[in-house]
């Protein structure tokens, strides 16, 4: 590194290093889910193979269902592959990469469900027809850490509402947390990171995005980008 180069002022500086470690312990918190969802998706191409190993060893191989097992094996492996592709991507998204809102926050939904729900949470919201596009990372970084956080500053059971509305130049998603009749959480462990307002303050300052919070409920202003 050249010791003469222009290094970024103090709180530009400071600015990078909080969005960073938010974006670390937004991982850490999504990684058991992501590897979960992985391996999910991996499980029937072993049973296929393995019923297929069977078939193989009979006296008389049956060859029409042994070429419907390696059709299946096929079907199985592109679906495989397509969602650990989409698994990886929350681990290094590009920031360049355009969705629509309501198929962001419908991915959100879905990976947040399972982990929220064993903590005695739940998460859903009326997203259909919105497709004004918005930056993906930011949409996923900045919805994940704002539904965590809610969950790690409230007591179970909650739940949590998310709607949009898209205006003229910007989509704004509100997470709303509603008390509910649910089961609390099936676990006492704690998460390994507390995400607070700070990591979703950072996120949003490092995305170029807008968040507010009024008493439980989070708001996300995301800028449009261009229709394609």
């Amino acid at each position: 590194m050249d010791i003469n180069e222009t290094q970024p002022a103090g709180a530009t500086r400071r600015e990078d290093v909080e969005a960073e470690a938010a974006r670390y312990a937004l991982l850490r918190r999504l990684a058991p889910v992501l590897r979960h969802q992985m391996v999910l998706h991996l499980q029937p191409l072993e049973m296929i193979v393995e019923l297929a190993r069977r078939r193989l060893a009979s006296e008389q191989v049956d060859l029409a269902s042994i070429r419907d097992g390696i059709d299946k094996i096929g079907l199985f492996s592109r679906a495989a592959m397509a969602a650990c592709i989409s698994s990886v991507s929350w681990l290094s998204d590009e920031d360049e990469i355009a969705i629509a809102v309501g198929e962001g926050v419908g991915e959100c939904i879905a990976v947040l469900k399972s982990g929220l729900s064993f903590r005695g949470f739940t998460i859903h919201g009326a997203i259909e027809g919105e497709t004004a596009k918005v930056s993906r990372r930011t949409l996923r970084s900045l919805l994940a850490t704002a539904a965590l956080g809610l969950s790690d500053a409230l007591p179970a059971p909650f739940d949590f509402s998310v709607s949009i509305e898209v205006g003229a130049s910007e989509a704004v998603i509100q997470v709303k947390a509603l008390p509910s009749l649910g089961t609390g959480s099936f676990f006492n462990e704690k998460p390994s990171r507390i995400l607070d307002w700070g990591d979703l303050q950072a996120l949003a300052r490092a995305e170029g995005a807008h968040v507010a919070c009024h008493d439980r409920l989070v708001e996300i202003s995301l800028p449009l980008m261009e229709q394609s």
